[in-house]
């Protein structure tokens, strides 16, 4: 049995012997885990600080601060609080100190003598249990995206299938209760009824399910217009006298959890006002739509990355993230626990969108054959594993998207050392089929996965871009491998649109070299790295382009490749103005290729696709007018001197993977 002892005394002497910002440790204490201590006792850090002890739960009920009578009018406002919480929680606050600040929230049986009282608190809790699961179970979102810690505390809503349908039969009830005499109170509780129930039928991942869904979000939509126009100002949130942020009456305590969460840095409660919540609504719920209806178009793996690749540039929330990775992966763990087996479902077992080997079989014309062994049929068993994989990576946020493409290569290295033993092996003839897309053979297994981690490779680096990653200094190394990559995909697209658009990146790509070089040439100091002895041009080099080595193919390029082709300009063969006028006339082209394919009939762009190629028209005309004025700045000593800026804001507006920035000029102080 064990026997406590009082350590107390023992760590007030051991208090006493420290002196200021000194800390006893372990032996293997690191700056890992010192990045991961808590301040004791700084207020940033330490929630236990504040711990205050408040009234109870029972005495707060028992006070009078969350009475059951209230008018309708009262219940509306209440209503839009709830929402307003909601919105708080989703943009980077805690559950127990939003949401479950309201005592109404946290008892909730108490409501049933108040029905439209209970059927709005109790529709709000499994929102908030409906959203949480969803984000638990769809591993794609982390702390930075949404927290969704409860501290253990019991404040969602009972696992169970039946929890949910009840706070839908309940807010039926209460909207008939209604009738005329409350429009937007109805609205709003019309509002959480579409959703629980679009939510949940998208969430069914099949093709009425998600069609179901859209319609019923749809109705949200037109519900939260009229919520809004209802809403009054702003004044739904008071600010309190010692200046902390969040309803302070309808029963809003909001230190009432503090007491019950763990010694874990707070998050600034940040309260969202009337207009921004219903704004974040409004957006949460497009997007989830827009995801729908993208999900729904697919039929082939190169509409799917297409479409992924879309929907990730707008970075959405982690709720429709995690919904859209639901709807594409829960066809495969259904038909599997349908199977009884954890074996790859049969093809029609599976809707199209859902990645899998069949996707791959059809994209590459195999057949899978009879042998669940062979090397064709493990090649594509595994190639289904890096389709699923490659998506869960599209479902990241975006920062988190570059670092899992770069951590990808080594499955694409896995993927393609199967793809050569299939393509060598007897039975790889035999289950080849024409591609009946383009009338001619598919690419083979190797040739496919060479190009998949080339897209996976320019992914990683041009992520680097619209997250500030990158110093001017390497923009030129970037883009010329980014121009190499492009190469290596070259004719293994899928598709004729995808093939027109890579060419005038490539094209892009080029003339960002050259006007690059250009820039540095002329403006000297500001396009140049400053020196440091523990960062060489290899070193550098080395930490861009040292991950492109994890697979063989394509060939990872070498700092030696980029010199011999750059050594005319490194050697200063060729003078700034030259350069200048070089990128200005690879601009100019540039805007004639974009302009030419918006305006012909000869290939048919999607959306995506005509905003990407009208952001590289702005683009490519701003820079080639800056490359000229920056060439007359050169041409004699009395012209004045010039500092480049880049902005990426067009890119970031108009492209999804693909990302240049505009060349600024201002002078110099």
């Amino acid at each position: 049995m064990a026997t406590w002892l009082d350590a107390t005394a023992f760590l007030e002497r051991g208090c006493g012997a420290l002196h200021p910002e000194e800390l006893v440790h372990g032996e293997d204490f690191s700056l890992y885990e010192a990045m991961l201590a808590i301040q004791i006792g700084d207020t940033k850090m330490d929630i236990g600080l504040r711990r205050e002890q408040g009234p109870s739960l029972a005495e707060e009920l028992a006070s009078g601060h969350a009475p059951l009578a209230l008018s309708l009018a009262t219940l509306e406002q209440l209503g839009m609080q709830l929402m307003q919480a909601e919105a708080t929680w989703h943009l980077g606050s805690m559950l127990p100190t939003t949401v479950f600040s309201s005592l109404y929230m946290l008892d909730i049986p108490r409501l049933v003598s108040n029905p439209v009282l209970h059927a709005l608190c109790l529709s709000v809790q499994q929102s908030c249990t409906l959203v949480h699961d969803l984000l638990l179970n769809g591993h794609v979102c982390e702390d930075e995206d949404i927290s969704i810690h409860t501290f253990g505390m019991r404040i969602l809503g009972a696992p169970g299938t039946t929890a949910l349908p009840q706070a839908c039969a309940a807010l039926r009830s209460a909207v008939e209760d209604l009738g005329s005499d409350a429009p937007g109170l109805a609205a709003h509780l019309s509002f959480r009824l579409h959703c629980l129930q679009g939510l949940e039928r998208m969430l069914a991942a099949n093709a009425d399910g998600i069609d179901a869904g859209v319609a019923q979000l749809e109705l949200a939509l037109g519900c939260l217009e009229a919520v809004s126009a209802a809403a009054s100002s702003d004044a739904a949130t008071d600010t309190a006298a010692d200046g902390s942020c969040g309803p302070r009456s309808l029963g809003f305590v909001p230190g009432i959890n503090v007491r019950h969460m763990g010694l874990a840095p707070p998050r600034a409660l940040a309260w969202v006002s009337a207009r921004p919540a219903a704004a974040h609504w409004r957006g949460v719920l497009r997007a989830l739509c827009d995801a729908a209806r993208a999900v729904r178009a697919v039929r082939t793996w190169p509409q799917l990355r297409a479409a992924l690749v879309t929907l990730a540039a707008r970075d959405s929330h982690a709720i429709v993230r995690s919904t859209l990775y639901a709807m594409l992966t829960k066809p495969m763990t259904a038909a599997r626990q349908a199977a009884g087996s954890v074996t790859t479902p049969a093809p029609g077992a599976l809707p199209p969108w859902c990645p899998s080997w069949a996707m791959a079989a059809a994209t590459l014309g195999l057949r899978r054959g009879n042998d669940p062994c062979g090397p064709v049929a493990q090649f594509l068993e595994q190639a289904g594993v890096g389709l699923a994989g490659w998506v869960h990576t599209a479902c990241l946020n975006r920062c988190r998207q570059r670092r899992r493409h770069r951590r990808q290569l080594a499955d694409w290295a896995n993927l393609l050392d199967h793809a050569a033993l299939a393509q060598s092996s007897p039975g790889y003839a035999a289950s080849r089929r024409r591609d009946v897309r383009r009338g001619q053979p598919a690419l083979s297994p190797v040739e496919w996965v060479e190009s998949e981690a080339a897209g996976s490779q320019l992914l990683h680096l041009q992520l680097g871009f619209p997250l500030n990653l990158y110093a001017p200094a390497e923009f030129v190394t970037l883009y010329w491998y980014c121009d190499y990559l492009l190469l290596a995909r070259r004719g293994r697209w899928g598709s004729a649109p995808e093939e027109a658009v890579a060419d005038v990146d490539r094209a892009a790509c080029q003339a960002m070299v050259v006007l690059c070089q250009g820039v540095a040439a002329a403006a000297g100091a500001c396009m140049r790295r400053p020196p440091s002895p523990f960062n060489t041009a290899e070193d550098v080099f080395e930490q861009r382009f040292g991950c492109m080595r994890s697979v063989a193919r394509p060939e990872a390029l070498t700092l030696g490749h980029y010199r011999a082709s750059q050594a005319a300009v490194e050697a200063g063969a060729v003078s700034a103005a030259a350069l200048l006028l070089g990128a200005a006339t690879r601009f100019g082209a540039l805007v004639g290729a974009a302009a030419g394919l918006l305006a012909g009939t000869a290939v048919d762009l999607a959306p995506a696709q005509e905003r990407h190629l009208a952001g590289l028209r702005r683009i490519a005309t701003q820079n080639g007018l800056a490359a000229q004025l920056l060439m007359k700045g050169t041409a004699g000593e009395a012209a004045p001197t010039l500092v480049p800026t880049w902005d990426f804001s067009v890119a970031r507006e108009h492209s999804t993977c693909m990302f240049f920035p505009i060349l600024g000029l201002k002078r110099a102080e």
